[in-house]
């Protein structure tokens, strides 16, 4: 079954349409059912508010994690790593790779603004 609806379908949107909506009471439990049906009425509203307010901060706000802090401190953390195994292996796999490496670093050398966070990025990037 289709866990959610969209934004022409005929479900109310309001979040005082679903029962869901309003707090359970201490020895309620969620069924299924409810659940599902408060993420059909809700989807579009939903998407409407993570669009608005970014991807970024919608995963914070679900996992408590800074998106963005997260990645800076893994990149200082294992950006060296990332590198040494996107330049290395099967070489026709990691061609675009090292092209891009290569292109980088010549870029580098001529300008200092390019942060090292955004060469490991392009590479990555490259690499997929």
């Amino acid at each position: 079954s289709v866990l959610y609806s969209s934004p022409s379908s005929s479900v109310n949107h309001s979040p005082a349409s679903s029962a869901i909506g309003s707090p359970p009471s201490s020895s309620a439990a969620f069924q299924t059912e409810d659940v599902i049906e408060h993420i059909k009425s809700t989807f579009y509203t939903q998407c409407k508010e993570i669009n608005k307010a970014g991807m970024a901060e919608h995963f914070q706000q679900l996992t408590g994690v800074s998106l963005t802090g997260s990645f800076h401190e893994n990149v200082d953390k294992k950006g060296e790593r990332l590198l040494n195994f996107l330049k290395t292996g099967d070489s026709r796999k990691h061609k675009p790779v090292l092209n891009a490496l290569l292109k980088l670093q010549a870029e580098r050398n001529q300008s200092s603004g390019c942060s090292e966070e955004v060469i490991e990025m392009v590479l990555l990037m490259a690499h997929f």
